[in-house]
């Protein structure tokens, strides 16, 4: 009897499971495999080496956290608009902890090394961060800046920080984690007036 093919999106889940509960050294073409029930052939018949695996990692996270962003309205709430995108990106996080933890290029190591261009594969979905910061500004919730992205900058810091610490369990109940987040958030904003 035949088995399923292993698609190429299990072999990506598969590595970044890997990745993000045991680090680069753990990630291997038998590793994989292993994780999945097949041969190594599978890993290199769907990517031509490890390396394009972790691009593979890394640009599903972001295509996660697109989807996550793509449907959020445009509204006449500058501040509300940037607070959904603000829950958008913790909510994806949560969705996808193992593809979050290797999507910002921590995954990297001397036998997989990310390129500047693999880092740039996020900076489209960060953009409806910057859309979002733009029109908060332009209504004067925000200063101006001398860059446009210092506001972007800041809000994805502290929300990348936040995620990463409720991840690691670090913050309590979800309903206490969600409270804590809006509140940053808020304070973020009121802050930057």
């Amino acid at each position: 009897m035949r088995t399923p093919r292993t698609t190429a999106d299990e072999v990506v889940r598969a590595a970044a499971t890997l990745l993000a509960t045991q680090g680069p050294s753990a990630l291997s073409a038998r590793r994989v495999a292993t994780e999945l029930g097949t041969s190594t052939m599978t890993v290199y018949t769907h990517f031509g080496s490890m390396t394009d695996l972790v691009r593979a990692v890394v640009a599903e996270g972001f295509h996660q956290l697109d989807l996550h962003l793509e449907d959020l309205p445009i509204t006449n709430d500058p501040r509300a608009d940037l607070v959904a995108v603000a829950r958008a990106y913790r909510a994806n996080g949560l969705e996808n902890p193992q593809l979050y933890a290797v999507m910002f290029g921590g995954i990297a190591d001397d036998t997989s090394p990310l390129t500047p261009e693999d880092r740039r594969v996020g900076e489209n979905s960060l953009t409806k961060l910057l859309e979002a910061t733009k029109r908060a500004v332009a209504a004067g919730l925000l200063p101006e800046e001398s860059h446009q992205w210092e506001h972007a900058r800041r809000l994805w810091a502290v929300g990348h920080g936040f995620v990463s610490l409720e991840l690691a369990g670090l913050l309590g109940s979800p309903e206490r984690a969600e409270a804590s987040f809006l509140a940053v958030v808020d304070a973020l904003l009121a802050h930057s007036r």
